[in-house]
């Protein structure tokens, strides 16, 4: 799926479950994510 995302968003993409970033111990990067994160969808 990562690799298809790349292809059509052309940029590097991570895909990360809500819940390992809402579990992740380290508190800025849950922050910065969970405060910044983007819902995109896209169609061919």
């Amino acid at each position: 799926m990562e690799s298809e995302l790349k292809l059509i968003l052309d940029r590097d993409v991570d895909i990360v479950s809500q819940k390992a970033i809402e579990f992740s111990h380290n508190w800025i990067r849950h922050q910065n994510i969970l405060g910044n994160y983007q819902i995109l969808y896209a169609t061919r």
